[in-house]
C-alpha cells in the first residue's frame, strides 16, 4: 500500500502514458511474447497491490477515487498490451502523424511542432491541429494561442490549474510558451472524441442521444468534477462544447479551465454567464460553489437527452427516474441544490443499473 502523496504520483504517471509501454516498459530484451506476457502479469500485479481501493477504503472519498481510477488505468493498460503483445506491435509506439502537409512549424525551447490547420476559433483563443515527434513516436496535440494578449492571465489560470489537477478526464498539459506577439499558448494533448454540440448534430441523435449514453458520459462528468472539487476548483463554465466524449473507451473530458476559480474566496464570482447552461445565482456573483457547476452539469444532460434547456423540460422518452435525478440537479435555489457530486456519482452508478440492468460497454456509434 502507498502512502497518499505516493498514490498521488502513481496516479500522475498513469495519466501521462499513452501508449502500454509507457508504463510496463519493454518487459522483455528480445521481445520474446511469452516472456514479456510472464512480466506484464507480474508488474500488473505489483500495481494493483500498490494501488487497488481496497487498501484506502478508511481514506477520504478523493483518496478512495484516486486508487480507483489508478485500478482502472493499470487495467486497461495491462489489456491493451497483452493484445499489442500477442500481435508483435507492442514494441513500436504508435503513431499519430497527421495527414496531410503541415501549414508551418514552432519551435518552443524543447519541441518543434508542425501545425496543420486551425480547427476552432474562440472568443479567447484559436486552436490548431499539430504533432511533434519524440523518441521516435509521433504524438498529436492541440496548440491553444490566446486571441488578445490582455486574456494572458486567463490561459496562465488554466495552465495553473492543469498542472496542479491531473486526471484522466482532463485535458493533459504537454507545455506552455509564449509567441514572439507575446500571446501566450499552451499545447494540450489531442483528445479523440466529439463535444456534446456535435453529437446532437448528428442525424442519428437529432431527438437526443439516448438516456443509456448520456449516462455513462454524466458518470464521467460527476467523477472529474468530484475531483476537481475535492482539490478546491470550481470550472465556472460548463456547457456542452467543453464536454468531449470518446466512445472508444467511454470516457468523457471536461475541458476549458480558463475562467476556473482555484481556492475562491469572498469576494470571487463566476465572471462567465453563458445563457441556458449559468446557474440562476451566477449571474448575481454569489461567490462560487460546487453547486453553480453540478446546475450547468445538468442542464448539458438535458440538453444530450433532447431536453429544452431554457425551461428544464426533459423528454417524455426518458425513464421517471433519470428525469427525476436531472431535475434536482437544476434546482434554482443553489441552497437546496445537490453540492457533493460524488455523491450524486454513486447514486447515478446504482440508478444506471437499475433502469438498464447490470453494466456493460454499450457503443454510441458516430
Amino acid at each position: 500500500m502507498l502512502s497518499v502523496n505516493e498514490l498521488e504520483r502513481f496516479y500522475e504517471r498513469l495519466v501521462d502514458c499513452q501508449h502500454p509501454i509507457d508504463l510496463f516498459g519493454p518487459l522483455s530484451e528480445d521481445k520474446d511474447k511469452d516472456e514479456a506476457k510472464d512480466a506484464l502479469r507480474k508488474l500488473r500485479k505489483e500495481f494493483l497491490q500498490m494501488c487497488h481501493p481496497d487498501r484506502y477504503q478508511n481514506e477520504e472519498a478523493r483518496v478512495v477515487h484516486i486508487s480507483t481510477e489508478s485500478t482502472s488505468l493499470v487495467n486497461k493498460f495491462y489489456v491493451d498490451a497483452l493484445t499489442s503483445i500477442t500481435t508483435g506491435v507492442y514494441w513500436d509506439r504508435k503513431s499519430f502523424r497527421t495527414t496531410g502537409t503541415p501549414r508551418t512549424t514552432i519551435k518552443t525551447a524543447t519541441r518543434e511542432y508542425d501545425i496543420y490547420s486551425k480547427i476552432a476559433t474562440g472568443s479567447l483563443a484559436d486552436v490548431f491541429l499539430a504533432d511533434y515527434t519524440e523518441d521516435g513516436s509521433t504524438e498529436r496535440v492541440v496548440i491553444k494561442v490566446v486571441s488578445d494578449t490582455d486574456d494572458n492571465d486567463l490561459i496562465r489560470n488554466e495552465q495553473q490549474i492543469l498542472r496542479s489537477v491531473r486526471h484522466k478526464s482532463m485535458p493533459t498539459l504537454v507545455e506552455s510558451f509564449t509567441t514572439t506577439e507575446g500571446k501566450d499558448a499552451s499545447v494540450l494533448r489531442y483528445i479523440d472524441g466529439y463535444d456534446l454540440y456535435a453529437l446532437r448534430e448528428n442525424p442519428m441523435y437529432k431527438d437526443g442521444v439516448p438516456a443509456e449514453h448520456m449516462c455513462w458520459i454524466f458518470e464521467r462528468q460527476l467523477s472529474v468534477l468530484g475531483f476537481a472539487h475535492s482539490n478546491l476548483v470550481i470550472h465556472e463554465n460548463i456547457e456542452p462544447g467543453n464536454i468531449i466524449a470518446r466512445p472508444s473507451d467511454h470516457n468523457a473530458f471536461l475541458t476549458d479551465f480558463t475562467f476556473s476559480v482555484s481556492n475562491p474566496k469572498d469576494g470571487d464570482y463566476i465572471k462567465c454567464v453563458t445563457p441556458g447552461y449559468s446557474a440562476p445565482e451566477v449571474a448575481k456573483k454569489v461567490q462560487p460553489l460546487p453547486t453553480a457547476d453540478i446546475y450547468a452539469l445538468g442542464k448539458c444532460m438535458i440538453y444530450l437527452v433532447g431536453g429544452n434547456v431554457d425551461t428544464g423540460a426533459i423528454p417524455a422518452h426518458v425513464d421517471h427516474r433519470i428525469a427525476q435525478f436531472l431535475e434536482r440537479l437544476i434546482d434554482p435555489d443553489y441552497k437546496t441544490r445537490p453540492r457533493d457530486a460524488w455523491e450524486l456519482h454513486e447514486e447515478l452508478v446504482d440508478l444506471r443499473t437499475e433502469v438498464f440492468g447490470k453494466e456493460r460497454f454499450k457503443a454510441l456509434h458516430i
